[in-house]
């Protein structure tokens, strides 16, 4: 099995709502458009194969956490939902919450099933994509007041 990376080559728009001891609302969307894996054709495949939608559109990808979550330094499963082609569903990342003075982390990873989100993995050339794929959703950022 050959392994792919993909990562997200523009700004995120985040929403982070906490007090010292947790986070009460984490949104995250990001841009399809703006996911690339090091290969042009790849990434023109990935776009039209499991994100465009059968009206043509490429709807934002949306996590959100769904309970609050501790800033704890230590690993916990979050209770979330995640939005693909525009279908939500549950979603239960292993995350990792950190505060280091004015700034938090947070990073999360998943497996994903591409069916469970109504996306048949897509082949080419005798490649196939594996339904089951990793998500990791990490997010960093200055703390304001």
């Amino acid at each position: 099995a050959i392994s792919v990376k993909g990562k997200n080559t523009s700004a995120v728009t985040a929403l982070i709502e906490m007090n010292d001891q947790e986070i009460r609302k984490l949104s995250v969307v990001l841009d399809v458009k703006n996911l690339e894996t090091g290969l042009s054709l790849r990434d023109e495949h990935m776009r039209d194969r499991i994100f465009k939608t059968e009206d043509g559109k490429y709807p934002e990808i949306r996590f959100n956490l769904t309970s609050p979550f501790p800033v704890s330094g230590t690993e916990q499963i979050a209770c979330s939902t995640i939005s693909v082609r525009g279908k939500e569903i549950l979603f239960r990342p292993i995350c990792v919450a950190k505060k280091n003075a004015d700034r938090i982390s947070i990073d999360c990873k998943s497996e994903l099933k591409l069916s469970d989100l109504g996306i048949t993995p897509p082949s080419h050339l005798g490649v196939k994509v594996q339904d089951t794929v990793t998500l990791t959703v990490s997010t960093e950022g200055k703390l304001s007041p």
